[in-house]
């Protein structure tokens, strides 16, 4: 029940007569803490009545008032209401978020930009966690006193003490001071120091000469104890005693110690209270009164006590009440003004010094920026005078060089104009001719003037405006430079205004009656002129009238004067002009007399001056047409000559037989001069005849090798001397080796970090059960310490790879089968881009689907090497075509559930071209990224408000239009330039992709290139920038676009990047995205981009031109140089490693759809493979239940027998591998020759021999691919090789009427593509060394993640330590029975038992139902723990005999049923029902309480 609680009452509770000692000391505190509760809420509600005064809005009941600050809300609206010109950002949300703390910064900011003693400020810890509230209501009424003194806010009104709360809202104060062990502060001080008093009380002696006072002061008496200006100069016997001067000077130590402002007059005045009379003085302090108020001629005690004259006056005079009473020592009154005094300007200069302390770096950093800016301007002002005079004299250079060329040409032309008449009258002529012809091209030049005019006017705005573009540029750059000197200058003048300043502290006490002198007569002129000023518009327009009005009256007399005398003025204008015209004709006449001679003169030089123009015009016009004549010369000159070559080739034609004779003695005395050189250099090295040979054997080696590479059919012969190439070094075995492990590592990784990855999923669903149903960690820890941190396992370290020869016969079969099953999945694409496809059509889940798509990415190794990224790449474009020819549209074909994508996404999902990217959008992230203040906000609304704060504000303001922001020209200005910025980026970062084109990796093209074609093909009517435009959204999304909007996720940057970076890159992303559509769109969707739909348009075709280039690459067997028969060449079967889930899922998934993705064919491959393994449950159990990762050697066997394309790539490539054997045998002119030769028995010991040989050298690398042929003889192993080339001859890959030279080509290619091959091996080890690293890099963040939550979970353990203990029992309860039972028996679980009768909990909701069992209320179940994670449930019944009554549940199925949202469970065979939440409850709250 609410009872309303007010002063009285509460003092009336605390007078009331109590009972014993100890009751009265609690019940005194307690009323105690209740009276400190209700002044508090007092001291709260004046602060939200002055809040509310000021911002004119209601704040809710009191109760509630102190809470609701500690959003900040209201205090950043207090700002926003002191500070209307300044821009402030205020976070609203009905939740408490740290963003909150931003509101508060900036009332913390305001508090002391406006100069708040710190005293008064507060921590944001107080107010956003509640942890000093009181002290946030503390800083509020300073800040009230603070600004009323200087008229910037109204007063605090000091509440009626008759205020009433709620008993719940006291009690919920004096709780939460309780709990925050808070001191309240002194809010009555607080009004002491300054100086301000509520609603006025007449003096019982008022004075007949007093003035009228203000309504916010007050009269004091000094029976009030809450009174704090109780004057001493008022008591009729005072007496000023040792003991009072030393707690005065104690007063003033403890303010100094603790940097409070002035000591309050109440401190002051503690020591006389006892001899204070019954009634004190009134004063005022006009000082702190506002300016408006302090015109009134009021009485205040500094007022009075400023000046010595007043002193006197006020403590003498008969009308200031004392002159009956006992004068006051002018000493003392000096003394306590001096310590006041003396207080404040310590605490000033201490906070004068703190603060130049704190900013002497900064100075030293400041003056270094100076002396620099002053060095560079000085040096580029030098520069500047040094280019200038450069120019200058190599421009006056130039002019005399040029002169002296000019006189020099001249001369040199008139000597040829007189040696070479003929020759210039034949130019002149010409010149004619090429006259007309130009006159002609002139006039039709001029019919296409304007165009030309109009284009040069176009490319001299662009020139001009990138100039402009560069220029701003350029002062953008230098925009922190006049900022740094806008802070120098206003640094400068604030140290003058700060040593002004401390020049008048010094000379303060001095001056201080003169500027409190001066404040008055200031404030009096400044009425004044505010008076003035408020008419000024009046006087300055009376004074405009007045000035008008006297030149009007003027102009008019003028005027009319002139109109009076107009008809003699006009007469005498005429004689005068008439004279001055005939004086200056005569003196015309006289000049030109005296000067006839000098003009003569200049009439010759002027017609020289004509002539030489007219001659150096002939000049420019013959150099201008210098090309066509020299032309026309050259002309000439060509026909003479060959006139001339003519007539020596007849004259040589008489001579034929005499030449050919001549040159053929030439060519046989060099021939024999060679042979004699070389005869001589045999002889000379005869000695050495090893030399010779091997010079000898490696030219010829040289010359077999270079036909070998070059003829289009080599010889058999060479072949085989070569085939030595074919075999594997030492070397090539061990990169081999390197590159498995490595492949090996790679996948071991991704499964490291996937099983992390799926760890810490598992412990944050742990975890969050724990919080939500507060149990210990002991089962958390149980899954905790399977994966351990910094435990690694071993697991994958130590794989234990299934071999041949350690499996049985039953085992050693299903292995067979499934490495057949995986290579034709591998090699066959069809297979699963069909089950895929069968996927989709069953309406499959898209995880399952991307659950699908991660095990077949792990069939191909995910591209790990070059053979696996080839069959991916193959994989990749099947699945596209066949999606394209089922989607309705080409859009369709980029949605998020089309396989391609995720399959592309799984295989180049990471970007591992680092250094290119770099390369790419360096300027744009150094720009972007490397200003944290840039903004590229474009939307003209948002820098409207910007600009105008207050529009934001304004809620009755009209609707704000984009075309009202855009004729605001700052507003427009920030567009234009941000707009233009943007463009430039854009620009450099297509220029850089099109320059580093060629460096895209490989996959990403051939995918843009297979999805082109599927497009054409299935998309007949597309047209071109349609078909692009897909191409160009799937290369930016899946490619370009994470790159340049996360660049922190790739290491480009160093660190991370703050919310206004990545709005940035989301901007220009949003440009790039557009333009990487490719097709037109109107310029109206381009929103706020509109302005740049003219350089989107130009960059689409840009763009379009780069993604051809993009989408032009080979076939991946091309580009890879993978042989579509290396599987069966190489020795080494291809090698995947795959769990055992893994591998049983795939299976089980391809045999359940087998139909529908294998033709029904019996021989197909496929199904073979799946007859013979049959259903998983039949299958091998030793191999069933193997843990470890298994390595599957794929075998081509199923190929080789049924599939007709595998059938004839093993029939080419053993055939290929018989030749090779047989060629090193035998010898012959062609193929079919050796082929048909009979055997001989040294034929058949060299095969044997060749046999042992490569029967060592593969028992020390590695198997062999195919060990059939060591049981064949030679005459066996050629009967094969003839009969497997007489079939592909049937098939059409051999031809008996060249000899079948094609398989020897064959042959020689793989020769020649060997050393390409350990080129690309290198490759791979470079690129698997990168995506070590990379998955090393991933492996560090997960392992940091684990490791977070690691340390949570052993923190909880921790806190759950600290609180475990064991219940007392109550005694003879039926626990306490249950318990003394179980010790009897022996039988005390480790953790507790429980006993409960079953109708209990069947009220409680924890029983649902019983069947089969005994009665409710002869029932009892008995819960248990022995185990960590494990209780045992027992039925039990005194009259009749459970069957079965035990049974054990595991705390991890309750928490997965709890987690599956399952509502009961069945316990006990299903007799028992028991509710999953209300069960858990009950565990929780006995067990892990």
């Amino acid at each position: 029940m609410d009872v309303n609680v007010g002063l009285s009452r509460l003092q009336s509770q605390a007078g009331a007569p109590v009972g014993t000692k100890g009751s009265n000391t609690r019940l005194a505190a307690k009323q105690r803490e209740t009276l400190q509760a209700y002044d508090y809420l007092c001291r709260v509600d004046e602060a939200k009545k002055w809040i509310e005064e000021c911002l004119g809005t209601d704040l809710g009941p009191t109760s509630t008032f102190e809470q609701s600050l500690r959003n900040g809300v209201v205090l950043a609206l207090l700002v926003q209401k002191f500070q209307p010109d300044k821009l402030i950002k205020i976070f609203y949300s009905n939740e408490l978020q740290f963003r909150h703390s931003d509101n508060i910064n900036k009332f913390l900011d305001f508090i002391h930009g406006i100069g708040l003693p710190e005293i008064f400020h507060f921590e944001l810890t107080d107010i956003y966690e509640g942890k000093n509230l009181p002290k946030v209501i503390y800083c509020i009424h300073a800040l009230s006193y603070f600004l009323s003194m200087q008229d910037l806010a109204p007063p605090l009104i000091k509440s009626d003490e008759n205020l009433s709360f709620t008993d719940e809202d006291v009690s919920i104060i004096v709780r939460r001071l309780r709990q925050s062990n808070v001191i309240l502060p002194n809010f009555k001080a607080l009004s002491a120091d300054f100086m301000l008093r509520a609603s006025p009380v007449s003096s019982r002696t008022p004075s007949p000469t007093r003035f009228p006072k203000h309504a916010r002061f007050q009269t004091l008496n000094s029976s009030d104890s809450a009174s704090i200006y109780s004057s001493p100069y008022t008591s009729p016997t005072l007496e000023f005693s040792k003991k009072d001067a030393s707690a005065r000077s104690d007063i003033l130590k403890m303010h100094r110690r603790t940097k409070s402002a002035t000591p309050s007059l109440e401190q002051f005045n503690e020591p006389y209270k006892q001899t204070l009379p019954s009634h004190s003085i009134e004063f005022e302090d006009s000082f702190f009164q506002p300016p408006s108020q302090k015109g009134h001629m009021q009485r205040s005690f500094l007022t009075t006590f400023s000046a010595p004259t007043r002193r006197r006056e006020a403590l003498f005079s008969t009308t200031s009440g004392l002159s009956q009473r006992s004068p006051v020592d002018e000493k003392i009154v000096n003394a306590i003004q001096a310590c006041g005094r003396g207080v404040l300007v310590r605490l000033r200069l201490v906070d004068m010094l703190q603060s130049l302390v704190e900013q002497s770096s900064s100075v030293v950093l400041l003056q270094a920026v100076i002396r620099g800016y002053i060095s560079r301007n000085t040096y580029r002002i030098r520069k500047k005078a040094y280019d200038e005079l450069v120019n200058w004299v190599t421009s006056i250079q130039s002019i005399s060089r040029a002169y002296l060329i000019r006189a020099q040409y001249r001369k040199v032309v008139l000597q040829e104009e007189a040696t070479k008449s003929i020759q210039t009258l034949q130019s002149i002529i010409r010149g004619g001719f090429y006259r007309r012809k130009y006159h002609s091209l002139i006039e039709r030049l001029d019919l296409f003037t304007p165009s030309f005019v109009l284009i040069q006017s176009s490319a001299l705005g662009f020139l001009t405006r990138h100039a402009i573009v560069n220029m701003l540029d350029n002062l953008y750059n230098y925009i922190p430079l006049f900022n740094r000197m806008q802070s120098i200058l206003r640094a400068n003048m604030f140290r003058n205004e700060w040593s002004n300043f401390l020049d008048s502290v010094q000379s303060f006490p001095v001056s201080f009656h003169s500027i409190c002198k001066g404040r008055l007569i200031r404030d009096s002129i400044n009425r004044l002129n505010g008076s003035l000023l408020g008419e000024l518009d009046n006087f300055i327009k009376l004074q405009n009238l007045s000035r008008g009005f006297m030149i009007r009256r003027a102009f008019k007399e003028k005027l009319e004067k002139l109109k009076a005398s107009t008809s003699s003025f006009i007469a005498l204008q005429a004689i005068v002009r008439a004279f001055l015209l005939r004086k200056n004709l005569e003196s015309i006449y006289d000049s030109f007399q005296k000067s006839h001679l000098s003009v003569i003169k200049a009439q010759s030089l002027y017609r020289g001056f004509i002539t030489r123009t007219k001659i150096d015009y002939c000049n420019d016009y013959l150099l201008k047409r210098l090309p066509d004549i020299v032309f026309m010369q050259s002309a000439v000159r060509a026909i003479l000559l060959r006139d001339d070559v003519n007539y020596t080739e007849v004259q040589l034609d008489s001579f034929i037989p005499e030449i050919v004779l001549l040159q053929s003695l030439i060519r046989g005395y060099l021939s024999r001069n060679k042979f004699s050189r070389k005869l001589q250099n045999f002889h000379k090295n005869m000695e050495n005849p090893i030399v010779a040979k091997s010079i000898f054997r490696g030219r010829q080696e040289g010359l077999a090798y270079r036909e070998l590479a070059t003829a289009k059919n080599p010889p058999v012969m060479t072949v085989k001397n070569f085939v030595h190439l074919l075999d594997d070094t030492n070397f090539d075995f061990e990169e081999e080796v390197l590159l498995e492990k490595m492949r090996k590592e790679i996948v071991q990784q991704v499964r490291d970090n996937e099983e992390i990855e799926v760890h810490i999923n598992e412990l944050d669903v742990k975890i969050a059960l724990l919080v939500k149903n507060k149990i210990s960690l002991d089962d958390v820890l149980k899954h905790h310490n399977k994966y351990k941190f910094g435990k690694q396992s071993t697991e994958y370290l130590k794989i234990n790879t299934l071999s041949m020869k350690s499996l049985n016969n039953s085992s050693r079969k299903f292995l067979e089968l499934y490495q057949c099953f995986f290579y034709v999945l591998q090699t066959n694409e069809m297979y699963l881009a069909n089950y895929f496809q069968a996927l989709k059509t069953e309406g499959t889940s898209s995880v399952k689907i991307r659950h699908a798509v991660y095990l077949v990415l792990q069939i191909f190794g995910h591209g790990s090497n070059r053979r696996e990224e080839v069959l991916l790449l193959r994989f990749i474009s099947q699945v596209i075509k066949l999606e394209a020819a089922l989607v309705n549209s080409s859009q369709d074909l980029l949605s998020d559930d089309c396989v391609w994508k995720l399959l592309f996404t799984g295989y180049r999902g990471d970007v591992r071209e680092v250094k290119l990217w770099k390369t790419i959008l360096g300027r744009i992230h150094k720009v972007l990224v490397a200003d944290n203040h840039l903004d590229f906000e474009i939307n003209p609304l948002t820098l409207f408000k910007s600009f105008n704060p207050e529009v934001a504000s304004q809620t009755d303001s009209p609707k704000l239009t984009l075309s009202l922001a855009m004729q605001h020209p700052p507003t427009r200005n920030l567009y234009v330039s941000r707009l233009r910025e943007l463009r430039k980026l854009c620009q450099s970062f297509l220029v850089a992709l099109s320059k580093n084109i060629e460096n895209i990796p490989y996959a990403l093209c051939y995918t843009a290139a297979q999805l082109k074609n599927s497009l054409q093909r299935y998309f007949p009517a597309a047209h071109k920038e349609e078909i692009f435009g897909v191409i160009g959204k799937f290369v930016y999304w899946a490619y370009v676009a994470p790159v340049l909007v996360s660049p922190d996720n790739f290491k480009l940057v160093d660190g991370s990047i703050t919310a206004l970076q990545r709005k940035n890159l989301y901007t220009l992303s949003s440009i790039l995205s557009e333009i990487f559509s490719i097709e037109s769109c109107d310029s109206k969707q381009l929103g706020f981009f509109r302005p740049l739909s003219e350089f989107i348009e130009v960059s689409k075709q840009d763009t379009m031109l780069m993604l051809e280039r993009l989408v032009d690459v080979v076939d991946p067997e091309v580009y890879f140089e993978f042989d579509a028969f290396e599987d069966l060449v190489n020795t080494k079967r291809p090698v995947i490693y795959m769990k055992r889930d893994d591998i049983l899922g795939i299976y089980s998934s391809i045999a359940y759809v087998i139909d529908s993705i294998a033709p029904p064919d019996v021989n197909d491959p496929l199904r073979a493979v799946v007859n013979s393994l049959g259903p998983v449950s039949e299958q091998d159990n030793d191999f069933v239940q193997d843990e470890t990762d298994v390595k599957l050697e794929l075998n081509p066997k199923f190929c080789t027998i049924e599939n007709p394309v595998a059938q004839e790539r093993t029939l080419i490539v053993q055939t290929k591998r018989y030749i090779l054997f047989i060629i090193r045998i035998q010898n012959g002119l062609n193929l079919l020759e050796i082929l048909v030769k009979p055997v001989t028995d040294s034929d058949e010991a060299a095969w044997q021999n060749l046999l042992a040989e490569e029967s060592e050298k593969n028992a020390r690398n590695y198997d062999l691919f195919d060990d059939s042929i060591f049981s064949m003889s030679f005459a066996e192993l050629k009967y094969t090789a003839l009969s497997n080339i007489v079939e592909m001859e049937k098939l059409g890959f051999a031809n008996r009427r060249n000899n079948y030279q094609d398989m020897v080509n064959s042959i020689a290619l793989d020769i020649r593509n060997k050393s390409r091959r350990r080129m690309q091996r290198q490759r791979e080890l470079d690129a698997g060394h990168q995506s070590l690293l990379n998955l090393r890099e991933k492996r560090a963040f997960l392992d940091s993640q684990l490791k977070s939550y690691n340390e949570y979970i052993e923190q909880a353990m921790e806190t759950l330590q600290s609180k475990k203990g064991k219940k007392k029992l109550i005694p003879f309860s039926k626990q306490y029975f249950h318990m003394r039972d179980l010790r009897k028996s022996g039988r005390v679980p480790r953790f507790g038992s429980f006993k409960y009768p079953a109708l209990k909990l069947y009220d409680r909701g924890v029983l649902v139902s019983i069947s089969h069992m005994p009665q409710k209320e002869k029932l009892y179940i008995t819960i248990s723990a022995d185990e960590v994670g494990k209780f045992i449930l027992e039925a039990t019944s005194p009259t009749v005999k459970v069957s079965s009554p035990r049974c054990e549940l595991h705390l991890d199925d309750l928490l997965s049923a709890q987690y599956n949202k399952v509502l009961t469970l069945d316990v006990l065979d299903g007799r028992l029902k028991l509710n999953t939440n209300m069960f858990l409850h009950l565990i929780f709250s006995k067990f892990y309480s």
